[in-house]
């Protein structure tokens, strides 16, 4: 089982932080109202890090860390250079994973749709944030390729 110490530092603050970039991804799919955007990344960090435990190291570890420097993902304003940005991060996470995740990489990269899942599932877009749609389509377009990225099925 690989985990942090099977990456450089530089590589683990993407791949360890990247269950709060996946959410800052789907955040910024799509236009959100400022509570929204708050009530979808503290429902995604929620789930991440009180979730059951797990023997996968890369999420034990990822979540040791996740009160540090990579538990924030930057911005997730609804820019194209953001949304850009974003990708990037995760593109390159999805290929440290393939590279040196080992046998935790698919059950890692699973959490990563499942809290971005959780993410976008935590509010809606309607009047306060409590009418519409539970899912947009910003937000599943965003799943879709987030999946992709990640090379596993939605």
């Amino acid at each position: 089982m690989v985990g942090r110490s099977g990456f450089t530092a530089d590589e683990w603050r993407d791949v360890g932080g990247a269950p709060f970039t996946a959410p800052a991804f789907i955040v910024a799919s799509g236009p959100h109202r400022a509570v929204a955007t708050v009530r979808n990344m503290l429902t995604a960090a929620k789930a991440f890090m009180f979730q059951s435990d797990t023997s996968n190291m890369l999420i034990t570890d990822a979540r040791a860390d996740g009160t540090g420097p990579n538990g924030d993902p930057g911005s997730t304003a609804h820019t194209p250079e953001n949304i850009a940005r974003l990708r990037a991060t995760l593109t390159r996470v999805a290929d440290l994973l393939d590279a040196k995740g080992g046998a935790d990489a698919d059950g890692y990269k699973r959490e990563l749709l499942r809290i971005g899942t959780a993410a976008a599932l935590a509010s809606r877009d309607g009047v306060l944030g409590i009418s519409g749609n539970a899912l947009n389509e910003y937000e599943d377009a965003a799943l879709t390729e987030l999946a992709k990225i990640l090379g596993i099925p939605r």
